[in-house]
């Protein structure tokens, strides 16, 4: 790609070597052989050494058998999703949105759901009777059917049933994660389908940090409430 590699190391036998050391040197022997490279064409310039790579890296240790395919899939599939970034730029936005007591959220994908005059926030408790939810159900129906807009981090089985059928239906989506997104970031698969539809933004409740958190019920609660307040039109974009 244009501004990342992706690669792939198989483990064979248990090493002292750090993954760091490995990536040093491989980074180091490419800039080394561009240089060379710079200075043999007489082009070099007054930098006398020029690294192609940022520091660090972004690693994926892949544990179960079925990883490594869908992995493999999923870099070949790299420059068709580039292409669909590239011809719809306004549905691949990154950027922050703001609730009305100024706090930012990272968001990614089309900036434009959050202004849609109908949103509606998707909630499922074990606390609601059947009619209730049999109403709820009801009005995330029609906002579908309406061109509007839905509104969740989408957690429970039920709630992920609603989000899979107003996805079927042609519904768009307003996605609530627990944090932000990473600066190579791209959705992949149907996130990216719905992307490049214009059908997606995902807003992260903090911004983002490596490692996965906990998913708690407090979190569960922070995240809900987000949803509710763009549902009620309290978060706009910046």
């Amino acid at each position: 790609m244009p501004e990342h590699i992706h690669f792939v190391l198989f483990v064979e036998k248990a090493t002292e070597i750090h993954l760091g050391e490995i990536m040093a040197h491989f980074k180091g022997e490419c800039s080394r052989v561009y240089n060379e490279a710079l200075e043999t064409a007489g082009v070099a310039g007054e930098t006398p050494f020029v690294s192609l790579f940022e520091k660090g890296y972004h690693d994926r240790i892949l544990m179960k058998k079925d990883q490594l395919p869908k992995m493999l899939a999923y870099v070949s599939d790299n420059p068709r999703r580039r292409i669909e970034r590239m011809r719809n730029p306004e549905c691949f936005q990154k950027g922050e949105v703001r609730d009305s007591e100024g706090h930012n959220y990272p968001a990614y994908g089309n900036i434009d759901l959050l202004i849609d005059p109908d949103i509606e926030a998707v909630r499922i408790s074990r606390s609601f009777s059947n009619d209730e939810l049999l109403r709820r159900k009801i009005n995330w129906k029609r906002t579908v059917e309406n061109c509007g807009v839905l509104v969740s981090p989408f957690i429970s089985e039920g709630e992920k049933r609603v989000m899979e059928w107003a996805v079927e239906n042609g519904g768009r989506i307003i996605l609530i994660c627990e944090q932000g997104f990473a600066s190579c970031y791209t959705p992949k698969g149907r996130l990216h389908e719905l992307c490049s539809e214009g059908r997606l933004l995902q807003i992260g409740l903090r911004p983002y940090q490596t490692g996965k958190q906990a998913l708690t019920r407090a979190l569960c609660m922070e995240m809900n409430a987000l949803a509710e307040a763009i549902a009620a039109g309290r978060v706009r974009p910046r």
